[in-house]
């Protein structure tokens, strides 16, 4: 580690002290652990000796890109240009974040946890609350959208099992009071109407 990041580091550890935390993580600037075996193993076991964990990200990104023209257009007063920096600035983190959930996550066959790499710049400090907040709404969606399918399903394999023990009161009863039911034979209006129709 350099002074400088050892430097750091003392001053995290203090700042997280007097909330009760400590230091936990530790990322490699550029993501490099070392250019020989013995520094790559002199690190390791200065991380296990502190405490820290190397994060692995998994999401990485080009967020540090707008920072130059941010600052540029803030300089000059320009709310036009920031706010079309902003708006680029988002729209490509949602690109890297939603790529690399999709790749994440049919590699696994399973729902990846990620982490997101961001650096702390100016651009980053007027635009992380509408990350954030998109962050949680797309959380909250999928986890939505996971609950409906559940639903769905535990619906289906109810409706299948009524069926099969030939309890056609039970079967119907996963539609709608004013379902409306297409079929080649045509239409059907009303889940009573149906229920009689599987009757006869």
């Amino acid at each position: 580690m350099t002074l400088a990041a050892g430097a750091g580091r003392a001053g995290l550890a203090d700042f997280l002290s007097s909330t009760g935390a400590r230091v936990r993580y530790y990322r490699y600037p550029m993501l490099r652990e070392g250019d020989s075996e013995e520094k790559l193993q002199a690190m390791r076991s200065y991380l296990e000796s502190s405490g820290q964990q190397n994060l692995h990200l998994t999401i990485d990104d080009q967020d540090w890109s707008f920072e130059g023209p941010w600052v540029a257009a803030r300089s000059q007063g320009s709310t036009a240009s920031m706010d079309r920096i902003s708006e680029q600035y988002l729209g490509s983190l949602r690109l890297s974040v939603r790529h690399h959930e999709r790749t994440g996550d049919s590699l696994a066959s399973r729902t990846t946890p990620q982490i997101l790499l961001l650096h702390a710049n100016e651009v980053g400090a007027a635009n992380w609350d509408a990350l954030f907040g998109w962050l949680e709404d797309t959380a909250i969606a999928v986890r939505r959208g996971r609950e409906a399918e559940d639903a769905v399903r535990d619906l289906l394999e109810e409706q299948t099992a009524a069926w099969n023990r030939g309890d056609l009161s039970a079967f119907v009863s996963g539609y709608a009071e004013d379902t409306v039911y297409i079929s080649p034979n045509g239409v059907v209006r009303g889940r009573q109407a149906l229920h009689d129709q599987y009757r006869r």
